[in-house]
């Protein structure tokens, strides 16, 4: 649109944007989540959606986490436009690595989130063993009335 006001010529260029829906092969995953952490610890998982074209999704994406195998998993999920939080705490530690898939609902059907499956690697800490927890905090305790 081209206006002219006061002897000024003002030339305006608008264009529209329309968001499309959203395109799983374009989501990043990323965090340290991806590779695994100390048992009973909450690991971290961002997961940024977009639309075929790149442009930022405009929706929530609701997302599930599901083991391979029967495992103790507990996990948290916050969304919000284009970015998905994910929080997720494994109890036990292993020798191998635990498989971990993250879906969501695409064109009506459950469909797993690329990089899905992934593999993680839990280790044991000190709060994976409820003696280790409970020597620890009577040793603190001794700490501190000494």
């Amino acid at each position: 649109h081209s206006y002219k006001c006061c002897s000024l010529h003002v030339l305006i260029w608008s264009t529209l944007c329309y968001v499309g829906p959203l395109y799983l092969p374009n989501t990043h995953v990323s965090g340290s989540g991806l590779e695994g952490g100390t048992a009973c610890s909450w690991l971290t998982l961002t997961i940024l959606t977009f639309d075929y074209y790149n442009n930022t999704y405009q929706g929530e994406v609701n997302v599930t986490l599901r083991g391979a195998v029967d495992f103790s998993m507990d996990y948290n999920v916050s969304t919000g436009i284009g970015r998905t939080n994910v929080t997720y705490n494994i109890r036990q530690s292993q020798t191998n690595p635990y498989s971990i898939s993250m879906f969501t609902y695409y064109n009506d059907d459950e469909a797993l989130i690329p990089p899905s499956p992934f593999q993680v690697q839990i280790v044991p800490g000190i709060f994976g063993n409820p003696m280790k927890v409970l020597l620890m905090s009577v040793f603190l305790r001794i700490l501190r009335n000494a």
